[in-house]
């Protein structure tokens, strides 16, 4: 951990500002800047065709091997945690999602199902959103559009009883800036799915890899969210995991073997600010394996404004994250439903970023939102290091503050309200 004489999120510093637009927000149409993710602006991205499957199978019925030549499928990986479990590439030239709905129905086949694409709900694919981001070259203190979060979960005092010291969070995210001057000290070492090597760097390649008009639109959003974990928990330890490229896009498998790495590695909390609203049978298992070895999944509940499940946050044992903004009035854009766990502060929250290096920006979503109640985790889990994941959901949940009054067009579909840290680490 930085010490607060270093710590750029406490300490104010000679302030330089650049007034960054993300490349998110030069889509076509785009006229005025809006402070959290905007309406679909029709530049939809374009992703490669699906060429591959995931299939379980049962081995007491069949085989890899007769799956492959049934199918004329051939083995990519087999899964890291889960048995029984593989990436097969399926034939030049043929319909994954057909194929995979051939398989699933074959004797011995307990799950087949493509591997598609998801993306932090910030930056969907169908729906490409404008940040407004506010960039500083040196630190700076949080600005007082932001401190609203901060003072809204009581974050004061329960640094007074906690910070996190001896828990690892991981963020599966596009990387982390790895000499950010406010996360390096913090961090573990982590794993890089994407380019398959131990270096997960938030970077961009300045290329516009989706075709969409946009370049790098992911790039940054890993580094932010693990700032925003570091403010709630400056003594936790935070395990970088690259499951998301520059364009913020990633596939089921990197992301379910993303999960299985960090808990296998020692994370205690996984934050998962990404999400897919398809087929998510693998991270529904990927989530009920890791939370029954004692690991505590949390999850964005998504952008899309409504009733509408988002994956891995609503998987059975995860927590589902919505959000709110000052005054614990819902953010217009937060999903809802009574699947929702908790909200957490998600509007203009001002954290580390990494376009340019080493800066600190203002960005709003339900990703920010989560990595708020992961860091709170980590603070009970400080305190209370032998808690199971029910048993930390149990004291975030029944500590919350609900949000029914201040939202009386939308009662229970917010969970249990809006996180209390002070609150929650006071009863662990």
């Amino acid at each position: 951990m930085a010490s607060a004489a270093r710590d750029p999120f406490t300490v104010p510093t000679r302030r330089r500002l650049t007034t960054v637009l993300c490349a998110l927000a030069l889509v076509a149409g785009a006229t005025a800047l809006v402070t959290g993710p905007a309406a679909p602006a029709g530049a939809d991205g374009v992703e490669p065709p699906v060429t591959e499957i995931i299939v379980t199978i049962d081995p007491a019925v069949t085989t890899l091997a007769a799956v492959n030549q049934s199918f004329g499928t051939t083995l990519v990986a087999p899964s890291s945690g889960l048995a029984d479990t593989y990436l097969l590439a399926v034939p030049a030239g043929a319909d994954a999602e057909a194929l995979a709905d051939t398989v699933a129905v074959a004797p011995g086949v307990l799950d087949a199902a493509v591997n598609d694409y998801l993306t932090p709900p910030e930056i969907d694919q169908d729906r490409v959103y404008a940040w407004r981001v506010y960039a500083w070259g040196e630190g700076t203190p949080v600005p007082a559009e932001s401190a609203y979060a901060l003072d809204a979960i009581g974050l004061p005092a329960a640094h007074r009883l906690s910070t996190g010291t001896g828990v690892t969070v991981a963020v599966i995210d596009t990387g982390v800036q790895l000499d950010h001057p406010a996360l390096q000290s913090s961090l573990v070492a982590g794993r890089d799915l994407v380019q398959g090597d131990d270096l997960p760097a938030d970077t961009g390649n300045g290329l516009d890899d989706d075709a969409d008009g946009t370049i790098d639109e992911g790039a940054g959003h890993g580094t932010h969210v693990a700032g925003i974990v570091h403010q709630v928990a400056p003594g936790a330890l935070i395990m970088p995991v690259r499951v998301l490229d520059d364009e913020g896009s990633g596939t089921m498998w990197q992301a379910a073997e993303g999960i299985l790495w960090a808990a296998s590695h020692g994370a205690k909390v996984i934050n998962t600010s990404f999400g897919t609203h398809g087929s998510a049978g693998l991270l529904k298992t990927v989530v009920g394996r890791v939370t029954a070895d004692g690991v505590l999944v949390v999850g964005a509940a998504g952008n899309d404004g409504k009733d509408r499940t988002m994956y891995p946050a609503a998987a059975d044992g995860a927590l589902a994250v919505a959000s709110v903004g000052p005054g614990d009035v819902v953010s217009t854009f937060t999903n809802r439903g009574r699947w929702i766990d908790v909200a957490a502060p998600g509007e203009t929250i001002h954290s580390a970023f990494a376009f340019p290096a080493g800066s600190w920006a203002a960005n709003s979503g339900t990703s920010m939102a989560t990595p708020f109640v992961s860091g709170e985790a980590a603070l009970v889990l400080a305190r209370r290091p032998a808690a199971s994941p029910a048993e930390v959901t149990r004291v975030i949940k029944s500590t919350a503050v609900p949000v029914d009054t201040a939202n009386p067009r939308l009662r229970g579909e917010f969970g249990s309200g809006r996180i209390n840290a002070a609150a929650a680490v006071a009863s662990a």
